[in-house]
C-alpha cells in the first residue's frame, strides 16, 4: 500500500500513486496507515489527513521542504522514552 499527498497537503492511500500526486511512503498496510495517521496533521472535522506545513505554505517551495521533511519524519525510526 502507498500513502500519497496532492498539492494541497492531502493524503491519501491506495495500490498505486496516481499521476500528480507525491509518494510518501509505502509497506503493509497497517503500517502504512498507522504511521501516516499517527504523524499527519487531521482536519479540523478529522476526516482528512494533511501534510504538515504543507496548507500554510507561503509558496511552492515551502511546501516542497514540508513534503520532503514529512517523508524523512515518516520514514525514521521511533524513539523510545526512557524513564516513561
Amino acid at each position: 500500500m502507498f500513502a500519497y499527498c496532492w498539492q494541497s497537503g492531502l493524503i491519501e492511500f491506495g495500490d498505486c500513486v496516481p499521476q500528480g500526486a507525491v509518494k510518501l511512503i509505502e509497506g503493509k498496510r497497517d503500517e502504512v496507515k498507522d504511521k501516516v495517521t499517527v504523524r499527519a496533521r487531521h482536519s479540523r472535522d478529522s476526516k482528512d489527513l494533511l501534510v504538515p506545513g504543507v496548507p500554510e505554505a507561503d509558496d511552492e517551495f515551502a511546501a516542497i521542504r514540508a513534503v520532503e521533511h514529512f517523508k524523512q519524519f515518516l520514514t525514521a525510526p521511533r524513539r523510545k522514552v526512557v524513564g516513561a
